[in-house]
């Protein structure tokens, strides 16, 4: 199941229980709505065909492009061997990923282990 949380103003983080578990436009010109709306098409669009990797980082880019506020995303995956980050848009969420895997904390963990973020 997938989550999602923002980590201010310059980042945003989307966050997977497992990878078996888990837009070029901007929300203020989307006459269609929000980002639910954005996100339902995107998955209209996603391709079985295709790798989950490339599905991932299509996700991480439509957040970075429809949600306000939001310069680069990352796709952070709880698996048995721990977590590890599935995409990113941009080095510097990968390695704000990277730190909180290190310290064990942080808004990307917590959307992971919480029901409701």
């Amino acid at each position: 199941m997938r989550r999602q949380t923002t980590t201010g103003p310059t980042g945003c983080n989307i966050c997977s229980r497992s990878r078996s578990t888990i837009g070029t436009h901007n929300q203020a010109n989307d006459a269609r709505g929000g980002p639910g709306d954005v996100f339902a098409d995107l998955a209209e669009q996603l391709s079985p065909a295709k790798s989950v990797d490339d599905d991932l980082l299509r996700i991480a880019e439509a957040a970075v492009s429809t949600i306000a506020g939001c310069r680069m995303a990352g796709i952070t995956l709880s698996e048995r061997s721990g977590y590890g980050t599935a995409a990113s848009t941009d080095m510097a969420a990968a390695a704000v990923d990277q730190a909180q895997y290190q310290a064990q904390e942080g808004p990307c963990l917590d959307a992971v282990h919480e029901p409701m973020v």
